[in-house]
């Protein structure tokens, strides 16, 4: 979430349209890494009885999010700028990350192998089909 904060404060200080869009491919990059791992996450930090009303609890925080974020990004916009509608967006993501902190429990890492790791994924050659398909589908 620090990152998303980041990319979003870079985009309502952008002056050039490379810097925005370097600030956004990094926010994108930094949401997909977000919402892969809230699911998982959600299900690590309920009891077991809960684990499906957990999930359940945070996907649907995304489908609210998706529907009604594009509006209220949008009417920001219109009122205040669109840089004004990234600086609030940075600062709705430093509260949720404040209050994430303050509130949830924290959990060990288990399996972290942090961005060594991400080489030898990237490597394997039953997954380039996977990668391929997915560049192929969003470019």
């Amino acid at each position: 979430m620090i990152i998303l904060a980041a990319a979003n404060f870079i985009s309502s200080i952008s002056e050039s349209f490379s810097v925005l869009m370097s600030a956004r491919i990094l926010g994108a990059i930094a949401h997909g890494l977000f919402w892969a791992m809230i699911g998982a996450l959600a299900a690590k930090i309920a009891p077991p009885d809960q684990v499906r009303k957990a999930t359940a609890v945070v996907f649907t925080g995304v489908s609210v999010a998706s529907v009604l974020g594009v509006p209220i990004g949008t009417f920001l916009g219109q009122q205040f700028g669109w840089q004004a509608a990234f600086l609030i967006l940075s600062l709705i993501f430093c509260g949720v990350m404040t209050a994430a902190y303050i509130l949830l429990p924290k959990i060990p890492s288990s399996n972290a192998g942090g961005l060594k790791i991400m080489g030898t994924i990237l490597k394997r050659i039953d997954l380039r089909l996977v990668y391929l398909s997915t560049k192929q589908a969003f470019t």
